[in-house]
């Protein structure tokens, strides 16, 4: 599994804690979340757009692979 530091504009896979979960609307009224996320090498700012229905929650290590999230 690689680590934040070592991530690409490719789709990767990566274990990370979620961390500052604030939700937000876009101006045409779609919902998004912007967090943070961290493991041992680093943090990383995020936005997930088109939220609707996500429930990603502070503190959690999840995992998540295209519209999915496993917890």
């Amino acid at each position: 599994m690689i680590k934040i530091k070592e991530l690409t504009s490719e789709e990767q896979q990566v274990i990370v804690k979620v961390l500052n979960v604030n939700k937000g609307t876009t101006q045409t009224g779609s919902p998004y979340l912007s967090f943070q996320i961290e493991d041992s090498s680093g943090t990383l700012n995020c936005k997930f757009w088109d939220a609707e229905g996500i429930d990603i929650s502070s503190g959690k290590v999840q995992y998540r692979r295209k519209d999915k999230v496993w917890k």
